[in-house]
């Protein structure tokens, strides 16, 4: 019994240090930022392909419900009108990319959907967002192949549907289909 309840001290000290230790790196992203020069500071923050900029899940569902999103995407999902550039594939579609960002910075020339607009976040909050990848009649979640999401941001996508059922945010329920009994009728 004793055993047991050690463990779960010790448990409990790793996610404290974890813990610590995020707190400590995020100081010194921050003083790394006040170290930076204007210049510097300038030049990463226009570049397009520099990621990172953290973009608070607040400001993000502020951008989906702006004109500026509006403007770019209208009222189809994010993913609509992305296209690979795939050249020789013919009618085969290959598996997507692992990930479009490495070492916070977009190393592919069609980076996923997500991945390319820094204001998409992924978030068990951003409900608008989550909602566009899944189908509005069964609650499914639409394949890669489909969104061309990239695998590493498809599986937090997969993770922040869960979040966002468990916290209930999401709707499970199937929508009822009524059908008209008199056009079936011989």
């Amino acid at each position: 019994f004793r055993e047991g309840r050690n463990d779960s001290k010790n448990e409990a000290n790793e996610i404290a240090e974890e813990e610590n230790q995020e707190d400590l790196e995020d100081q010194d992203l921050m003083e790394n930022d006040e170290e930076m020069s204007e210049g510097e500071f300038v030049k990463r923050y226009y570049d397009p392909k520099d990621r990172t900029r953290k973009i608070p899940v607040e400001l993000s569902i502020q951008y989906m419900e702006s004109n500026a999103y509006r403007t770019t995407y209208g009222d189809d999902p994010v993913w609509k009108h992305y296209r690979r550039n795939l050249m020789g594939y013919g009618r085969r579609i290959p598996k997507t990319r692992k990930t479009c960002i490495r070492n916070d910075r977009i190393v592919t020339a069609s980076p996923c959907p997500i991945c390319r607009d820094i204001y998409l976040v992924l978030d068990y909050r951003n409900v608008a967002l989550l909602k566009q990848f899944m189908n509005d009649y069964d609650g499914t979640i639409f394949e890669t192949e489909m969104t061309g999401l990239c695998q590493k941001t498809h599986e937090k996508l997969l993770l922040e549907i869960e979040k966002a059922k468990d916290y209930g945010l999401l709707n499970l329920d199937a929508k009822r289909v009524y059908y008209e009994d008199n056009l079936y009728k011989h």
